[in-house]
């Protein structure tokens, strides 16, 4: 890789990293700020587009870091510059593919849940769920955010945030150079 086109995906890396780590601190603020309110329909709308904001951008580094086949030589190079190990949770998509997707992860649901009953689009805390409801199951989960442990669970996924942001923290110190 020549040092013009080396600059420029460092450049790119940059920017989602900013973009992703921008939507973190932009959730912070907001569940910060609803400790001390009552949450309305509007609050939740605002933590999933910041969640999506997240799960994009993240996503987006792991593409440019884990390309098609086609452009393997581009994302090898690049991971080896930046010394970035292919467990990295960097290369983690799912989650991203899962809202990018949600059309065909809502169908196969529809598809396979026995009860029909679920969740969509809320937060809170796991812990507390399972206590106040015994009957209560993962798979009921269509998105929720556990704002304590910083997990998503879509469905019958789960994906713990903390290694991500703090993945990206590094990969933002180490394009900067």
């Amino acid at each position: 890789m020549d040092a013009k086109t080396l600059e420029m995906f460092k450049r790119e890396l940059e920017n989602q990293c900013r973009f992703t780590l921008m939507a973190y601190i932009d959730l912070t603020e907001i569940l910060k700020a609803l400790q001390s309110k009552q949450v309305e329909r509007e609050d939740v709308e605002r933590i999933w587009s910041f969640i999506h904001a997240f799960l994009v951008a993240s996503g987006n580094i792991s593409k440019i870091l884990w390309p098609k086949t086609k452009y393997s030589d581009r994302g090898d190079a690049l991971r080896k510059y930046l010394s970035i190990k292919d467990d990295s949770p960097l290369g983690i998509r799912k989650p991203r593919n899962y809202l990018e997707h949600f059309d065909e992860y809502l169908q196969e649901w529809i598809e396979s849940t026995k009860n029909h009953r679920y969740i969509d689009s809320s937060f809170g805390s796991l812990e507390l769920i399972k206590v106040s409801d015994p009957d209560f199951e993962k798979g009921d989960f269509l998105r929720f955010f556990d704002y304590q442990l910083w997990v998503i669970v879509f469905s019958k996924f789960s994906f713990d945030l903390k290694p991500i942001i703090k993945a990206i923290d590094e990969l933002l110190t180490k394009v900067r150079r």
